[in-house]
């Protein structure tokens, strides 16, 4: 069976949960009846650690909505976002019916469900705002979403040796929500990582390698490497990836894919899934030219 056929008929992420963080309907002209999107987040690590939604009637839209389900679950809020209908089109690969219709350019009638998860994820991260606490000594609120301020984002790039936006995010969460204050953390990493000890300081000073879930930093590149090559080979995209190198636990790697954050997205899950969920992965896209 077709998986898009699969999701219409056996919808894998159609429950109405009695715990979730926000909701978010709208009329389904199709059925007549309305969709429920219900998010449930890991506040911590700012992602998604449950999205379903809830029909009566089913209807066009029923495969889509349980394959965004899928596809969100285990995603940051701003990855979630930033989701399009090339992701559906790259979820159901090989399948016939989402074939005919890329060739038909019926495409964009499926991005109602992306903008549906869009709002939603707006819903929660206002619902979310803490107001400014003058007694706390944190200094400046630079997160709003998630209540993060600016000397727990100073002390976390000092400590851990950090040097890439998506770091500072994966581990105090500032920056997750409606990404508003992204400059501001980008100003205050440029800053504290520059004079601030990184994991190689460390070594100078305990006289140990320092290390990634027990890799020294050159057995996470020797095993980059490797998984790169392998995803290269598979996609058929040799040669399109350059291991730039390795800063504290951000890993800088170069494309020559362009810009199309899906590369991005995939070669950084996998490099997570494959080294350890503390890796950091900075892609940078650039032309062969340079």
């Amino acid at each position: 069976m077709e998986l898009l056929e699969s999701h219409r008929l056996n919808p894998r992420n159609m429950v109405r949960p009695l715990f979730f963080d926000e909701e978010v309907s709208f009329e389904d002209e199709a059925s007549g009846g309305k969709v429920t999107l219900y998010l449930e987040v890991d506040k911590k690590k700012s992602r998604i650690s449950s999205l379903t939604f809830f029909q009566e009637t089913a209807s066009f839209w029923t495969p889509f909505f349980s394959a965004l389900c899928d596809l969100s679950r285990g995603m940051r809020l701003d990855e979630a976002k930033g989701l399009s209908w090339i992701d559906f089109v790259n979820y159901f690969e090989n399948d016939q019916l989402m074939s005919s219709m890329v060739e038909n350019c019926e495409l964009p009638f499926i991005n109602r469900p992306l903008f549906l998860l869009s709002e939603l994820i707006d819903r929660f991260t206002h619902t979310e705002v803490k107001a400014p606490d003058e007694t706390i000594g944190e200094g400046e609120l630079i997160c709003r979403c998630f209540g993060v301020y600016e000397k727990e984002i100073q002390e976390v790039i000092r400590k851990e040796g950090f040097s890439s936006f998506r770091a500072v995010l994966d581990e105090t969460c500032a920056g997750g929500g409606c990404a508003t204050c992204k400059p501001q953390v980008q100003e205050i990493l440029s800053k504290e990582s520059v004079n601030g000890p990184t994991l190689f300081d460390s070594f100078q000073e305990t006289g140990k390698i320092p290390r990634i879930d027990g890799m020294t930093p050159v057995d996470v590149i020797l095993k980059s490497e490797k998984i790169l090559n392998k995803f290269e080979e598979k996609e058929g995209v040799s040669d399109s990836f350059e291991i730039i190198g390795l800063r504290g636990r951000c890993l800088d790697i170069k494309s020559f894919l362009g810009s199309d954050p899906l590369w991005s997205r995939q070669v950084e899950r996998l490099l997570k899934q494959g080294i350890s969920r503390e890796l950091s992965v900075n892609v940078q896209p650039c032309h062969l030219s340079e």
